[in-house]
């Protein structure tokens, strides 16, 4: 499922511009080295709500949202993506935690 890391860093690169227009900072890292199951987060950061997806290849993800003053871990969640039309939706609702909508 190396597919959905590629499918990621693809959206990140198409949405920055959008992103960038909403008032929030995209940045996106992917693990170093040869592992059995790569990985990549994706953060999104407007101020003062931060908003972190981690994705490895097997299609497990961490989606988790801090609110930046405090510190605090407003949400954190176990997800599986079995498919890029489940990794769009988690990826849609990542902007809409970050933009606090």
């Amino acid at each position: 499922m190396t597919d959905l890391l590629n499918y990621a860093t693809e959206w990140v690169e198409a949405s920055r511009t959008a992103l960038t227009g909403r008032g929030i900072e995209v940045g996106v890292d992917r693990s170093s080295g040869e592992r059995d199951n790569p990985s990549l987060w994706i953060d999104l950061d407007r101020g003062s709500r931060m908003v972190r997806l981690t994705l490895w290849s097997s299609g497990a993800a961490v989606l988790a949202v801090a609110e930046v003053g405090t510190g605090s871990i407003l949400l954190e969640e176990q997800l599986e993506l079995v498919a890029t039309a489940a990794l769009d939706e988690t990826l849609r609702r990542a902007v809409t935690l970050a933009s606090g909508e």
